[in-house]
C-alpha cells in the first residue's frame, strides 16, 4: 500500500548550522518509508535543489522544491508548484540575500505565481492574505511542547 505522506519541511546539510542530513540519506529514508513525495526546504537557499531533484526521481519519490524563507516579520516555507513557482522562488531568495530591508509580504506580492506558502505566524498569514491568492496560503499548526519536532506533512493512505 502506497503512502501519501509528504514531509514538507525537511532541511539537509545545505542548511548551514541547522541541517545535518546528506541528501542521499534523506531520499534513501523516504524510499524505505514508502513516501510518495517529499519537499526539500533548506533555509534561505536552493543549493541542493538540483541534486535532490535527481536523487528523488531516481528513487521513485516525487521531489517538491522549496525553501524556508526567514524574514523580520516571520518566516514561511515556500513550495514551488511549477516552473513559474521555482523561478519566483529563485527571485525571492536572491532578494532575501541582497536586500537588508527584505520584507516577505512585499516580495510575495510581486512574486507569488506558482508558489504555495506555509507559515506558523498568524501575523504573517494575515499580512499575506491581503495580497495573495488564498488557495495557496496555508497556516501551519504546531503542537505545544514539540518545538524540537520540525517535521510537518500531509499524510494519508491509499
Amino acid at each position: 500500500m502506497a503512502s501519501y505522506c509528504a514531509p514538507l519541511a525537511l532541511r539537509s546539510n545545505f542548511s548551514l548550522l541547522t541541517g545535518t542530513a546528506p541528501l542521499e540519506s534523506l531520499v534513501r529514508r523516504a524510499g524505505e518509508f514508502g513516501l510518495g513525495a517529499m519537499a526539500l526546504t533548506d533555509v534561505d537557499n536552493l543549493y541542493g535543489a538540483v541534486e535532490f531533484y535527481t536523487l528523488a526521481r531516481d528513487a521513485g519519490v516525487k521531489p517538491v522544491l522549496g525553501a524556508e524563507i526567514t524574514s523580520r516579520g516571520g518566516g514561511a516555507f515556500l513550495l514551488a508548484r511549477d516552473l513559474a513557482g521555482y523561478s519566483n522562488l529563485c527571485r525571492i531568495i536572491t532578494r532575501r540575500k541582497l536586500r537588508r530591508d527584505f520584507h516577505l509580504p512585499e516580495c510575495l506580492a510581486e512574486f507569488q505565481e506558482g508558489l504555495h506558502v506555509l507559515t506558523e505566524s498568524t501575523r504573517l498569514a494575515g499580512q499575506l492574505s491581503t495580497n495573495m491568492n488564498k488557495d495557496r496560503l496555508w497556516l501551519l499548526l504546531a503542537s505545544p511542547g514539540r518545538a524540537a519536532a520540525r517535521w510537518r506533512g500531509i499524510c494519508g493512505r491509499a
